[in-house]
């Protein structure tokens, strides 16, 4: 647990979804969103020798992110799920917006993306539905065109509705 977050460790989900060291080398690939794996030191114990190895871990979110890098995505939305209900359970209350609980847009190459679409059995269509008509996105698309909001002036004591204006 991590600020009351579950965390997932890497192999035993690769294990759960029948992963080669390869297709677990996709938490590496560029899309893949740092803030959904960490890297912890294990701790060391006197009855194993040799030195601990630092883990890989994935948030909830995470689990369903590497899911997505599969060749068939549809194949690990039921772990994905599970990974959703089983923070739900251990952490009932997290924090709004918290990146490891919740989707949000993913920078890419300078540019704010939705997630890829959420498969019917991962338990996060509704969220991904929920970032799409955010105002989050909106102002994204925005960005991402070149263009800017300004607003508009008031009239009769009420300020207009604002405009989408080009930047110069």
């Amino acid at each position: 647990m991590v600020r009351g977050v579950p965390w997932f460790s890497l192999r035993d989900v690769g294990d759960g979804l029948g992963l080669s060291e390869f297709g677990l080398d996709q938490v590496n690939a560029a899309g893949f969103p740092a803030y959904a794996k960490m890297v912890v030191a294990e701790e060391a114990d006197p009855a194993i020798p040799g030195d601990p190895e630092d883990q890989i871990v994935l948030s909830p979110v995470g689990v369903w992110h590497l899911t997505t890098f599969l060749s068939d995505p549809g194949r690990g939305q039921h772990l994905a799920n599970w990974a959703k209900k089983e923070a739900a359970l251990l952490c009932p209350s997290p924090a709004p917006g918290d990146p490891a609980v919740f989707l949000r847009l993913l920078e890419v190459n300078g540019r704010k993306e939705l997630p890829p679409y959420p498969w019917k059995y991962s338990g996060r269509r509704s969220e991904w539905h929920t970032l799409r008509d955010s105002d989050d996105w909106l102002y994204a698309q925005i960005a991402n065109r070149g263009l800017t909001l300004k607003p508009r002036r008031v009239l009769n004591g009420r300020p207009g509705v604002p405009e989408i204006a080009a930047t110069a």
